[in-house]
């Protein structure tokens, strides 16, 4: 009763649509797990977060906060929690002199298309990572030769109740790695440094990118992308390969014929299916070559 006591509050306080209750979450993961959020909310802008903010933390809520569900897997069939979304609906870009400063909602590839057509080159290689900016910053996404913390120049977050804005030198990146994931802080927008350009040079190097991904032809099947961290002296989906799991499957969670460290859904696979398949993974890696493998997705709702 007590989520649906804020749901109702939620609800008089914001506009139509934004809040919604025992919501599906399917078109907010890229597994497309079915799972349902208690009390969900649709950020349209910043005033809006800040009034939810205020009522959970007044409730003593903690939300969770989710982009475009690119890095997650949803462990439940229903999550007992309030979940702050931001996706489309909070994605505005602009430009201010070499900078483009986005909304932790937006796609990476609006970014990317953005930079593009204001001739500003550094960010061509993030092209096909399916993460929203606060995602990309939260994991330090990378591809190729492009790593999100390249680029970074500030970060303006919600902290304790007040918004502040963190430069580059205390983000705390490492591979796959920020601040972000120990802290509370919430990524609500970014500011990207880049480097003026001739248009025809960027989209060369981003056909190029392109190029490579369509000759991985990693799976067309919904995913997460990369399960597990490499490590210093091992790719993780080169152990997974050699221990011979390349489609092993519990239900409808297999793991992948063409690149060993993605798991697809291909049905109707449960987030304990997925989890349940990691422990598999963990466990024959471990018992063959003594490596204890690092989850790099986030688990939601254990």
């Amino acid at each position: 009763m007590k989520y649906y006591r804020l749901y109702r509050k939620l609800k008089k306080m914001l506009e139509r649509g934004v809040v919604k209750y025992n919501y599906n979450l399917k078109k907010f993961n890229t597994y497309n797990i079915k799972s349902r959020g208690k009390v969900v909310v649709l950020v349209n802008s910043l005033e809006t977060f800040l009034k939810v903010m205020k009522v959970c933390e007044k409730e003593k809520f903690s939300p969770i906060v989710i982009g475009r569900g690119s890095n997650i897997i949803l462990a439940r069939k229903k999550i007992k929690s309030v979940i702050i979304i931001f996706s489309d609906r909070f994605s505005n870009v602009y430009k201010i002199d070499n900078s483009i400063i986005a909304e932790s909602g937006a796609a990476l590839s609006k970014v990317v298309a953005f930079a593009t057509n204001s001739s500003l080159s550094g960010m061509e290689s993030a092209v096909g990572i399916p993460a929203s900016v606060g995602g990309a910053v939260y994991m330090n996404a990378s591809a190729f030769d492009y790593r999100t913390s390249d680029v970074v120049k500030s970060v303006l977050v919600y902290s304790h109740g007040k918004i502040r804005e963190i430069g580059k030198e205390e983000l705390g990146f490492g591979y796959r790695q920020s601040i972000f994931q120990t802290s509370n802080d919430i990524i609500l927008r970014v500011e990207f440094e880049l480097a003026f350009a001739k248009k025809k040079d960027i989209r060369d190097k981003i056909a190029k990118v392109i190029d490579k991904r369509k000759s991985k032809n990693i799976t067309s099947f919904p995913n997460a992308g990369s399960v597990f961290k490499n490590g210093n002296n091992y790719f993780a989906g080169e152990l997974i390969d050699n221990c011979g799991l390349k489609n092993y499957n519990i239900n409808d969670a297999y793991v992948s014929y063409t690149h060993a460290n993605f798991i697809e859904n291909r049905g109707r696979a449960k987030g304990k299916d997925i989890l349940a398949l990691i422990d598999k993974i963990k466990q024959d890696v471990k018992t063959k070559y003594g490596v204890e493998l690092q989850l790099e997705q986030k688990i939601i709702g254990e």
